[in-house]
């Protein structure tokens, strides 16, 4: 579909009675619902769809657009004729020594505004292959888009586009700083190509990224705390709801695995919020689709006032899903050991002989190390010794502890009952402290949002 069919499609939307109060052709609406905004979205859809399949195959800077294109290149050629004809004039003023110093100084100011004028012209043409490119790269819109975006995007995408370019030289009539401009579907405003900007998109990384720690965490959790790993993924939250591209994304956009299969975080909520709801849970499906559609378009809003608005929610939402790994991993590993018999079921006797050892290296308390009687000195040296004085046998070899451990051939399940001496705790690095560095060191902020602040800013949605 031509640009100028989805202008016309935009200005049919913008007249239509689903027009928002704010008088923007559907800016805040996450998707149309229904009739004859359904009718414009997927007209939306499939023009930026083609836009994007011709620019992959046809990739060329803007001003080589202008140039192949007959009508972009006379409008462009008129302008550079009349800037040169500008420049022409004024060079005359400046240079004639009949004229006077204010007038051959205003004619020389006037020609720096024309030399930037065609800078400025350069400088937008360079933003709009930089949004190209970076479109090429991750073509993939985030749900949150509105659907205003998404046909401004689709616009720019255009090989046509540039048919449409407005070109503003020094002293226009609008007013306006020089440079290139298009008119903007979703306000009808002229916007200087520079200031425009790509619709959000998905945020592939910070999506993978968490998915990664969950799958950590499932492999580990029975080697943490709750707390450790609640904490790892409160860090993970923390760090993409400092960037509001990355949260739209995040909250807005389908994830394979999340919710009931490959919801939105969105969904989920909506879907939570609702789940004894007797009516909602009645609706047909056809029903139960706009109904949701509408829910997603509220919080959209309220996000846009708000981007805080659902972090709460979002993290009490993982804080559950935290604790369901946990469980699962503590249950998982009671199950395993159940079907495996210990070392003290095993072998009683040594286990019993084992642990006496363990209690007199942690009390300087006699025990016996392969049928030998061992006692302790002062200094916490081990020696053979005689049972019946608890003294050292004279001349008998000095062993440390370490050594001791050694000799005894402790088996794990007793030797993690042996006490660490204070000095060696500082060298100490337990699983536990190792799988949370392995994870994470970002420090844990706190966002300071309650549920009330939720249910005040959106109550329609968070009612019980």
């Amino acid at each position: 579909m031509a640009n100028n069919s989805l202008i016309q499609s935009a200005r049919r939307m913008y007249e239509s009675k689903y027009r928002p109060e704010s008088k923007q052709w559907i800016a805040d609406t996450v998707q149309a619902v229904g009739g004859v905004a359904a009718s414009i979205a997927s007209s939306v859809k499939s023009t930026r769809e083609e836009n994007m399949s011709d620019l992959a195959k046809k990739q060329e800077s803007t001003m080589t657009s202008i140039e192949n294109n007959d009508i972009a290149s006379e409008n462009f050629s008129n302008t550079f004729v009349e800037l040169k004809s500008r420049f022409s004039d004024f060079n005359k003023i400046s240079s004639n020594p009949f004229k006077s110093k204010e007038e051959r100084k205003q004619a020389s100011l006037e020609m720096q505004k024309i030399m930037k004028s065609m800078d400025n012209f350069q400088a937008d043409a360079q933003h709009i292959d930089a949004y190209k490119t970076s479109t090429l790269q991750n073509p993939d819109v985030s749900e949150f888009a509105t659907l205003g975006e998404l046909a401004d995007d689709a616009a720019v995408l255009g090989q046509k586009a540039v048919e449409d370019y407005q070109y503003m030289l020094p002293g226009n009539d609008k007013n306006l700083p020089t440079g290139i401009y298009v008119e903007q579907l979703k306000t009808g405003k002229l916007v200087r190509l520079s200031e425009l900007e790509p619709p959000i998109k998905v945020a592939r990384k910070t999506i993978s990224n968490e998915t990664i720690i969950d799958q950590k965490f499932v492999k580990d959790a029975s080697k943490l705390t709750f707390d450790q790993i609640n904490r790892v993924s409160l860090e993970e939250i923390n760090r993409f709801q400092s960037n509001t591209a990355e949260k739209a994304s995040m909250y807005f956009d389908k994830r394979a695995g999340f919710g009931e299969g490959n919801d939105s975080f969105i969904e989920y909520h909506v879907k939570n919020t609702h789940a004894k709801d007797e009516e909602w849970n009645s609706m047909s499906e056809e029903d139960y689709n706009v109904k949701m559609q509408q829910y997603k378009n509220q919080i959209k809003t309220a996000f846009k006032i708000d981007d805080t608005i659902l972090d709460t929610p979002y993290k009490l939402y993982k804080q559950n899903y935290n604790r369901n790994i946990y469980n699962a991993a503590l249950a998982n590993k009671e199950k395993e050991q159940s079907k495996t018999k210990t070392f003290q079921q095993m072998y009683p006797n040594q286990y019993n002989a084992q642990m006496s050892i363990v209690k007199g290296l942690n009390e300087n308390t006699g025990f016996f190390v392969g049928g030998k009687y061992v006692v302790a000195d002062e200094k916490g040296r081990f020696s053979v010794g005689e049972l019946q004085t608890g003294k050292a046998m004279p001349d008998a070899k000095k062993y440390t502890r370490d050594e001791i451990i050694n000799l005894a051939k402790l088996d794990p399940t007793v030797s993690r009952f042996l006490q660490t001496k204070s000095e060696d705790k500082k060298e100490t690095n337990s699983e536990a402290e190792r799988l949370i560095n392995k994870y994470s060191n970002t420090p844990t902020t706190n966002t300071g949002i309650t549920l009330e602040d939720i249910q005040k800013a959106n109550p329609d949605l968070f009612k019980n």
